[in-house]
């Protein structure tokens, strides 16, 4: 009975140091999103959004068909054609400066979260494998 007992309360102080922690991760979370640099980034998207509406859905369009080929393979009707053009709606968009600013934000707020991330490893431990291609490795 001590035993059930004492997992018990081993078992509540998990649960309640999980959530402490879940609280705390939701509150560095809020203070990201409230950042200038997110802020930036949302507000970019927004604009990229509405002035670049067309295209978009001309971008969204093809690139479901150059998925859909590229799955089957150059044997897919039109193969050659599909890349083409999806190329083509790619370079049209991505030379746009909104969206090349939009990216180096991305890249900004990757990079710091990567950084977070690696900090909050290291503070666990010095053993945990670093990320590799932004990913942790075990």
């Amino acid at each position: 009975m001590i035993i059930l007992k004492a997992k018990y309360v081993k078992m509540k102080v998990v649960i309640k140091v999980t959530t402490e922690i879940l609280a705390k991760t939701y509150d560095v979370l809020d203070e990201i999103k409230s950042s200038a640099l997110f802020l930036e980034l949302v507000e970019l998207n927004q604009l990229i959004e509405f002035k670049y509406e067309e295209l978009l859905k001309e971008y969204h369009k093809k690139f479901k068909l150059f998925k859909e080929a590229f799955n089957i393979g150059p044997y897919y009707p039109d193969y050659q054609k599909i890349l083409k053009d999806y190329q083509k709606v790619k370079m049209k968009l991505y030379l746009k400066e909104e969206v090349k600013d939009y990216f180096k934000l991305e890249e900004r707020l990757n990079k710091y979260l990567e950084e977070l991330m690696t900090e909050i490893a290291d503070c666990i431990s010095p053993y945990i494998l670093k990320k590799e291609l932004g990913c942790f490795v075990k």
